[in-house]
């Protein structure tokens, strides 16, 4: 007996996101560009994960800043 296929599509796939256009965006608006990204689930997770201004997890590496969380920001929206 032949294997039947499956009901219906999975629509699984791989979205390729490139970080630095990530990062151009987010330094653009980067309020704007969470609220069109995001779900509200995602956004309540982005909250918690990153509290407070988003300006302060975007500090420029140049600035000297040790806490620097940019690459995390990025990271957490490359994989949504």
């Amino acid at each position: 007996m032949a294997p039947r296929p499956f009901p219906s599509a999975l629509n699984i796939g791989t979205d390729i996101v490139l970080l630095s256009r990530v990062t151009r965006l987010l330094n653009k608006d980067g309020t704007r560009f969470l609220r069109r990204v995001l779900t509200p689930r995602e956004h309540s997770l982005f909250k918690a994960r990153f509290p407070g201004d988003l300006e302060k997890h975007l500090s420029r590496p140049e600035t000297g800043d040790k806490h620097n969380k940019l690459p995390k920001v990025e990271h957490f929206i490359g994989g949504r």
